[in-house]
């Protein structure tokens, strides 16, 4: 079973769901940094971990790579491209803009609140420009998960069980 992956894969959750709730730049981004290299490291607990506790687990991961994984867009546009920024150049593609300033009617006078940036935090350039950060993380997330639970069935089927 892809054990060390979903080791991974869960700490990756987590970071994404403390993201979800994060207002504050430097915490949004260290905890963008952990989420990113976390769903990267997905793909190599898988190699070199979880593929050396079996054979059939380990024929299925390598046949997952090759006819899924490499050219799956959200691996190689989102999982390796952003990853490769953060940990070679310390940049990222997400958007990292002012305080936005919202006003509330409260008994008839107008509140002005500060909000920070983190309510929308678009990726700025590559395939997924635009689109919130976070969102595209998850779909990250919820592809490796996918991703994993066929390589589990295919070694099972290897395997003849």
């Amino acid at each position: 079973m892809t054990e060390r992956a979903r080791q991974v894969l869960a700490d990756c959750k987590f970071a994404w769901s403390k993201l979800e709730d994060c207002f504050a730049e430097q915490e949004f981004r260290i905890l963008w940094i952990a989420a990113v290299a976390l769903v990267r490291l997905v793909g190599d607990a898988l190699e070199k971990v979880d593929s050396k506790s079996d054979n059939s687990l380990d024929s299925a991961i390598k046949e997952a790579f090759q006819s899924r994984q490499k050219d799956a867009p959200i691996y190689r546009k989102f999982i390796k491209f952003e990853r490769d920024q953060l940990v070679h150049r310390y940049e990222s593609s997400v958007y990292e803009g002012d305080t936005v300033i919202l006003g509330f009617e409260i008994d008839g006078a107008i509140e002005m609140v500060p909000v920070d940036d983190c309510l929308h935090k678009s990726l700025e350039n590559g395939h997924y420009a635009g689109e919130d950060a976070r969102d595209v993380l998850k779909e990250a997330i919820d592809w490796w998960e996918h991703e994993l639970d066929w390589i589990d069935n295919r070694a099972t089927d290897l395997r003849g069980e």
